[in-house]
């Protein structure tokens, strides 16, 4: 039965024969015995976010936070990979896994797992959608669970511009030049 929790339970029985084919019998007779009832455990995992789709500008990180749900009957351990990682870093993006395991994720309970992204650091205009492919698998009974986050690409990207070096840059050349202009003055 689905949903049933692993565990051991024992019960009980007690009989007591007052009829035999319908005819009363002549002493009434009792027996009593015992047993155990054992559910199987089952693994069933799912993938969830609060955040499935994303806005990023090129040549950016992003840390997307995947809730890893145990919903089977038992602790569980769970693979996390990237189904289509090689797929991306063809493309220029960067990623990395947390941990590409859960380790004994009760049942009904989380595990939260971050991937971080890095887009793509090209040259020009971009306005492009990316799916990122998660899969987990469940340690105890092999099921898996497929989820897609969604990953757009927009902005102008200029490779290796980071502001913090360019407003040091035009400072240092502004001081260059307001000293050049002093000494010309002088």
């Amino acid at each position: 039965i689905l949903r049933t929790p692993y565990r051991q339970v024992g019960g009980n029985v007690f009989a007591e024969v007052t009829q035999v084919n319908g005819v009363p019998a002549s002493g009434v007779s009792n027996a009593q015995t015992g047993f155990f009832v054992l559910s199987e455990p089952y693994g069933k995992v799912i993938l969830q976010s609060d955040k499935p789709f994303q806005k990023v500008s090129p040549g950016k990180e992003y840390p997307f936070k995947i809730k890893v749900v145990n919903n089977g009957n038992a602790a569980d351990t769970f693979a996390i990979e990237i189904i289509n990682k090689d797929k991306l870093q063809d493309k220029g993006f960067s990623i990395s896994l947390s941990s590409t395991t859960t380790k004994d994720t009760d049942p009904q309970a989380y595990d939260l797992i971050t991937v971080q992204i890095q887009t793509p650091r090209e040259f020009g205009w971009k306005n492009e959608y990316h799916n990122l492919d998660v899969r987990a698998t469940s340690e105890l009974e092999n099921q898996k669970s497929d989820y897609s986050l969604t990953i757009w690409v927009y902005g102008f990207g200029v490779a290796g511009f980071e502001p913090l070096y360019s407003i040091f840059a035009i400072a240092l050349i502004a001081s260059f030049m307001a000293k050049k202009k002093n000494e010309k003055e002088l």
